[in-house]
């Protein structure tokens, strides 16, 4: 809880749908499988400069589970506001904390970590939400692929090493509460 905005933060389930009626992002008191996004691509929307609030005009949600839900907002009639073409993303384990939307999305909070081993501890230690067994599955599937994955990699950062002709550079944008 946020006692200075009055604002409590829970788990939102991202449900995929392709009814007319569209996807939904709701706010659940657990995490589940629904909760846990592996990718979170977002675009701020263009035509207000000056604001120190920026909103987002584009948020294209990749689940656990691979599915992808993408919020759009819609063209404005005026031509005023439109998307920016640059696009800002987060990989790993996350789930949304806070939602909020009128045309645009225009409170956005994720937590989670880079790293899904680490998003599993956090839960053992300390959460402020219990964690479903069937989440915990999908986030363990996710460890072991990433086990399997580094190991590869390792091997091969060794072999290159030796030859000093290896270098890797991870480079992503902070996410602003927006």
């Amino acid at each position: 809880i946020n006692a200075q905005n009055g604002e409590a933060f829970h788990p939102y389930q991202v449900n995929f749908s392709d009814q007319d009626n569209g996807h939904h992002i709701d706010p659940s008191t657990v995490v589940t499988a629904s909760c846990i996004l592996r990718k979170i691509e977002w675009n701020y929307t263009t035509g207000f400069p000056r604001t120190t609030n920026r909103r987002v005009g584009r948020l294209q949600l990749t689940k656990i589970n691979n599915k992808v839900v993408e919020i759009v907002r819609k063209d404005d009639p005026t031509g005023k506001v439109g998307i920016n073409k640059h696009t800002h993303c987060l990989e790993g384990v996350f789930i949304i904390t806070t939602f909020q939307m009128s045309e645009d999305i225009i409170k956005l909070r994720v937590c989670g970590s880079f790293n899904p081993q680490n998003f599993i501890e956090a839960f053992e230690y300390y959460s402020l939400w219990d964690i479903t067994d069937n989440a915990k599955e999908q986030v363990n599937r996710l460890v072991n692929e990433n086990n399997v994955t580094n190991h590869h990699d390792r091997t091969r950062v060794l072999r290159r090493e030796s030859s000093c002709s290896y270098s890797r550079s991870l480079s992503y944008d902070q996410p602003h509460d927006t």
